[in-house]
């Protein structure tokens, strides 16, 4: 697969009474990938502010359900160093390892938590209390098996007037991340959208599109790096 590996810069907004400091971090890379035979792999933060930043690391496993992400604790992986930290301008280097090493048929999804602690700000009696806010980011963490197999189906219905319902199906062992589709219909282009969803193995993910009524569509969508194109019959 191929994935982007630019740096991810997040402003971390602090909002103290009607001041807002912001304090940036960025983050290479944004994916980060395991395998049997490579069970460990890094990735860095850095400190663009002029202040210090603490964070908290974390690794949770990434499940979907019904289209919903859900995180839960897990003891597969270790993230060190787990608190720290970041000087003005400094960075770290954070490693991840897997430890329940063992043969993969289907790609272990988990997501790298990272988040700014905002020390705590003691108010004089009689003052508002300051509104603190730290936004986390969320890193995709995949331990991919040995053998990969891209698999997929598109669905498509009219849910109303003018809508489409376009289903993605994965019905392969590894995650599908679209972040464009484009629709023909005819030879001539009647979408062209910008997405950002990832779709777990043997999972599915729905589209709702505005979109003026045709019997079949051809579908081009970037799928992990790579355009894709298929035709689709839309049902009733």
């Amino acid at each position: 697969m191929k994935w982007p590996h630019s740096t991810l810069l997040v402003l971390i907004f602090i909002l103290l009474s009607n001041t807002i400091f912001a304090s940036s971090l960025s983050i290479n890379p944004v994916l980060l990938t395991l395998t049997n035979e490579e069970p460990v792999t890094t990735l860095t933060l850095t400190n663009l502010s002029d202040s210090i930043a603490t964070v908290q690391a974390d690794v949770v496993s990434w499940q979907q359900k019904m289209g919903v992400d859900i995180n839960r604790n897990t003891s597969d992986m270790i993230i060190s160093p787990p608190l720290f930290q970041l000087k003005a301008h400094e960075s770290q280097l954070l490693r991840v390892a897997w430890l329940s090493k063992h043969p993969v048929n289907e790609q272990l999804t988990y997501r790298v938590i990272l988040r700014e602690i905002i020390p705590h700000k003691i108010i004089p009696e009689g003052r508002e209390a300051n509104l603190q806010i730290a936004l986390a980011f969320s890193i995709p963490l995949f331990v991919q098996p040995s053998v990969q197999n891209l698999l997929y189906q598109w669905e498509a219905r009219w849910i109303g007037k003018n809508k489409l319902k376009l289903d993605l199906n994965n019905s392969g062992n590894v995650t599908l991340f679209v972040n464009k589709i484009q629709l023909r219909s005819n030879n001539n282009e009647v979408l062209n959208k910008q997405m950002f969803a990832y779709i777990l193995p043997k999972k599915s993910h729905v589209f709702a599109l505005d979109l003026k009524k045709s019997n079949a569509l051809n579908i081009s969508a970037m799928i992990n790096g790579e355009w894709k194109v298929n035709s689709v019959q839309i049902k009733e």
